[in-house]
């Protein structure tokens, strides 16, 4: 029986161990999709005093694609497609066991790169994110206003073992020979339930079962200020600070495959942009962003490089990583209401820490690979009314512009593009 145990026990347990592996890379990836999805074109604009803008900003994205920390490009759910040999079953045990293992094995000629299958896996997720975005010009030179984003997403998942039937049914003959007619039959079984198996797996240790996931819920709330610095008929540089409130779900440490929608930190961002104009309705923008995450606590599973299924949960402290984005456009807004816009952003963060009392094997694994770098192009195509209204040609100013943010190279971050649609309406 030591063959068919410790064979399966690879199946199961292996499978879930390299799940729980991406599950909590994509987390950290997750996290920083929130603060991506709602940039866009920056500029140095304010309201008048008095003027109020409500912006409905909605922004799509899908998910199927991430860079490693060499930056190489690969599916998300590509750690899970492992083969599961006899040398991996071997090396799961130690002692008398593995030395029986090994003999019988060579005396049945089981060759340690021989497999018994491979896991196969295929994961695909979608995020919408809708903001309605408050504005109010308190002074020229200043405005407040207040964000509150609200997420659809979803996480498809599909999952089987692709049996290798050769040496599969060798196995089989050989618990025959050896009169285990039922292990044969619990081999056979397991074989073609890999993934009931992998889901009996994290029932016992209080994981939800491997499925498709949907959530929706309210995101980080933002709260600003920009405050226009310099107004000349050239140069234009404004300044916006503000806070990001901890109102976003964070992940759930019991749901691997969940997308959160907020950070679970109290945020502090500043940004400096500076307007270039070459003409009145023609201007170069250059823009630079540092965010600060404060220390917060949430729930997190204590995992390490050799265990991540049968662990506990604990309150862990922790610090996300700083983030800096800086970015460069052109943008073209003439009289006649047609808005142009193209530019380039950078994304930096930096890596997280964790203190958890006397388990450094945790911290280390809670801590790899959480730094980021991300690239952008992007594109804004639009119209704006505002120059129709004062005109008298149109009762009410208002906007209407699409974005198309495209992914150049990242390092530990998703790679997926984005399409954001903003309608203003100004009173």
């Amino acid at each position: 029986m030591g063959l068919l145990r410790f064979t399966f026990f690879l199946i199961e347990h292996e499978g879930v161990r390299m799940f729980l592996k991406l599950m909590n890379g994509l987390t950290c990836i997750a996290i920083g999709l929130a603060g991506q999805s709602l940039l866009g074109f920056e500029h140095t604009k304010v309201l008048p005093k008095g003027v109020r803008n409500l912006t409905i900003k909605s922004v799509r994205t899908s998910i199927g694609k991430k860079s490693n920390k060499e930056g190489i490009v690969e599916g998300i759910a590509s750690p899970l497609e492992k083969e599961m040999t006899f040398k991996k079953v071997v090396n799961g045990e130690s002692g008398l066991k593995k030395t029986q293992l090994e003999a019988l094995m060579l005396y049945k000629e089981f060759s340690p790169d021989d497999s018994l299958g491979k896991l196969s896996a295929d994961m695909q997720g979608n995020v919408a994110v809708t903001a309605p975005v408050f504005s109010l010009g308190l002074l020229d030179n200043l405005t407040l206003a207040l964000a509150v984003p609200f997420y659809q997403a979803d996480m498809a998942i599909k999952l089987g073992f692709q049996i290798e039937r050769d040496n599969a049914n060798k196995l089989l003959r050989t618990l025959e020979e050896q009169n285990q007619i039922g292990a044969a039959n619990d081999v056979a079984a397991k074989l073609n339930d890999a993934e009931g198996s992998l889901n009996g797996k994290l029932r016992d240790n209080g994981f939800r079962e491997l499925k498709d996931w949907h959530g929706e819920g309210v995101g980080d709330v933002t709260i600003a200020s920009k405050y226009k610095a310099l107004d000349d008929e050239i140069l234009k540089v404004a300044s916006t600070n503000g806070f990001l409130l901890p109102t976003g779900k964070t992940s759930h440490p019991d749901i691997l495959n969940d997308i959160p929608f907020g950070k679970g930190t109290l945020d502090f961002f500043s940004t400096l942009a500076l307007d270039q104009h070459i003409r009145e309705d023609l201007f170069f923008n250059q823009f630079v962003k540092y965010t600060h995450h404060f220390p917060a606590r949430r729930k997190m599973r204590m995992v390490t490089e050799e265990e991540a299924i049968e662990v506990d949960t604990l309150n862990v402290r922790y610090e996300l990583g700083a983030n800096i984005d800086a970015g460069t456009s052109l943008q073209y807004e003439p009289e006649s209401g047609l808005v142009l816009g193209l530019g380039y952003n950078f994304a930096k963060k930096m890596g997280d820490k964790y203190i958890v009392s006397d388990r450094p094997d945790t911290v280390n694994k809670l801590e790899k690979d959480t730094h980021q770098l991300a690239q952008y192009w992007e594109a804004k195509i639009g119209y704006s009314g505002v120059h129709a209204y004062k005109r008298g040609e149109i009762p009410a100013p208002f906007s209407a512009t699409v974005e198309y943010k495209k992914h150049i190279a990242s390092v530990n971050t998703f790679t997926n593009d984005f399409v954001t649609m903003d309608l203003a309406l100004f009173f």
